[in-house]
């Protein structure tokens, strides 16, 4: 297994770049663009006998998720709202991303598509699809004559007929 690592440790002209941006942002109103396109992270493991996709949705209600599946596309919809949009609140820093939001995925053949589920705990969305059992080859025994025996039991077909025109 691969284990990924993140560093902010990055060349020094990265960081001072990094730097400007997040002066340059600090200090204007800027905020992310009002599209139902936001990025929501999202893993997809495959384990034994099913396949688990987990989303972060911090700050969403339950109940105000749209998760469907069709044709093997998994999509999550959701809306975060900012409380504070509409308050008189002086904001210093906000990274937090507000509105809607989409995320799909294509999913693998071989799915059990009416068994899906999906469980919510602490901000985390869990979705969980049974495989498809795979079919059992299947064994068939066949039955081997030898050449001797299915020569006799020709010959001995032929003569009953002989012996019947006659």
């Amino acid at each position: 297994m691969k284990t990924i690592i993140r560093s902010a440790n990055y060349h020094p002209e990265v960081n001072s770049i990094n730097q400007i941006f997040e002066n340059l942002l600090a200090n204007s109103n800027w905020q992310w663009p009002q599209s139902d396109q936001r990025f929501l992270p999202i893993d997809v493991l495959e384990l034994d006998n099913h396949l688990v996709v987990k989303a972060a949705v911090p700050g969403v209600d339950p109940s105000q998720l749209d998760i469907t599946l069709e044709d093997n596309i998994l999509t999550i919809k959701g809306e975060t709202t900012n409380e504070h949009e509409n308050s008189n609140a002086k904001v210093y820093h906000q990274e937090y991303r507000y509105g809607s939001f989409t995320r799909s995925v294509r999913l693998p053949e071989g799915l059990n598509l009416e068994g899906v589920r999906a469980d919510f705990n602490n901000g985390i969305v869990t979705i969980s699809i049974p495989k498809l059992e795979e079919p059992k080859p299947k064994q068939i025994k066949i039955a081997i004559s030898s050449t001797a025996q299915a020569s006799t039991e020709v010959n001995a077909t032929q003569g009953e007929g002989s012996a019947q025109n006659n």
